[in-house]
């Protein structure tokens, strides 16, 4: 677990060891992501809607190749990355784009 200013800058040498990572995210959060510097040539996957059992199998499918899975704006869109991660049985890594979003969980 790691809390701390600018970390998103950090990404791609704390995930150096990871051979296929991809980006869950919605638009303005990696829109914001990207501005901030945080853009890389991981695979990126845009979600717009609900965490729904549809959204984790589309998200499965597209991510079927990865190897950890980057969670990057809100509650829906970080519950969204666990779970796709979760039924892949890879890792994932949390960005909240908001201070009221759990990231320890």
């Amino acid at each position: 677990y790691i809390c701390k200013e600018g970390i998103a800058k950090e990404l791609p040498g704390l995930l150096e060891t990871f051979r296929k990572p991809v980006i869950v995210t919605g638009i303005k959060s990696y829109q914001a992501f990207s501005d901030y510097g945080g853009g890389s040539s991981w695979d990126v996957i845009q979600h717009k809607g609900y965490c729904s059992p549809e959204a984790v199998r589309k998200v499965c499918g597209q991510a079927e190749d990865a190897d950890v899975i980057i969670g990057i704006g809100g509650g829906t869109i970080l519950d969204l990355a666990k779970a796709a991660a979760d039924r892949l049985d890879i890792e994932a890594v949390m960005l909240p784009s908001i201070a009221g979003t759990c990231a320890a969980s």
